[in-house]
């Protein structure tokens, strides 16, 4: 570069020559000033060019950083609508600047409930734990994060050959206290105290040939409920397989309830609601 530029100045840009200087390749005095001045043109015309290269070079470096900058853009995009992570979607959906165009993505993102099953699926389950008889399996009970990725559990498990079913969801405060008091074993929290009174807790159970099966000495439903432990941590769940008691059909949300109780105060007081 160094090269070009010397060879540059030195025989198109430098100013005309003195009289009596002659070029290197002149045939005399008489025609080197002749030489120089269309020389210098030229070199006029070579300083443009190189101009005129320079500024689409700046030009093709403008435009790279203008397409890694979308590409960089359309990655996060792309993740976010693909991820498992259902705040991060839920917060966009509920922002006022998004586009119609993204709302209608997110939505259609959203997993729907399968149908309600009729009551002879569970007879089994019952007959083994009557407690489940007053069981409420409302989908709509549930809080709508914890519902999201409940459903995608659901559909990783059906992948897996191993369908399940909702047993219970929402649980009234006077339903937990009574399953306490009955010492069933189905519970060791009263009232208030659990997560499915806040709709953050399920109990679900594989269902084969057409019933409900809960009991783990059933060696498919114990593949099954192994399988669904390992989908319960990939969904961002917690099993209650991990408890002392072992829980094997129990997920739900991770966390404190306690703190997601005063976040969720919180951010009703900020609402006004």
């Amino acid at each position: 570069m160094a090269l070009l530029g010397w060879v540059a100045w030195r025989y198109f840009l430098r100013p005309a020559a003195e009289p009596g200087e002659l070029l290197p390749f002149s045939l005399g005095r008489s025609s080197g000033k002749l030489r120089v001045r269309a020389l210098n043109q030229l070199g006029i015309v070579y300083a443009a060019v190189f101009a005129a290269l320079g500024a689409l070079i700046r030009l093709r470096v403008l435009l790279w950083l203008v397409a890694m900058l979308s590409v960089s853009a359309l990655v996060v995009l792309l993740t976010l609508l693909f991820s498992r992570n259902d705040a991060a979607l839920d917060w966009l959906g509920r922002q006022a600047d998004v586009p119609d165009v993204l709302r209608a993505v997110f939505s259609a993102e959203r997993l729907v409930p399968p149908p309600p099953l009729p009551p002879q699926v569970f007879a089994d389950a019952v007959a083994l734990q009557p407690a489940l008889g007053g069981a409420d399996h409302d989908w709509s009970k549930l809080d709508p994060q914890f519902e999201q990725r409940v459903l995608r559990l659901l559909q990783r498990m059906q992948e897996r050959g191993y369908p399940l079913v909702l047993l219970e969801g929402y649980r009234s405060p006077e339903r937990q206290d009574a399953l306490l008091r009955s010492g069933s074993g189905v519970t060791q929290a009263a009232g208030g105290q659990s997560k499915h009174q806040y709709g953050l807790a399920a109990d679900l159970a594989p269902l084969h040939d057409g019933k409900v099966v809960i009991s783990a000495a059933d060696p498919w439903a114990a593949s099954a409920y192994e399988a669904m432990g390992e989908e319960a941590a990939a969904s961002g769940l917690f099993w209650g397989g991990r408890w002392h008691f072992r829980d094997l059909g129990h997920v739900e949300w991770p966390g404190s309830l306690s703190a997601w109780v005063q976040a969720n105060k919180t951010e009703k007081e900020s609402s006004g609601l």
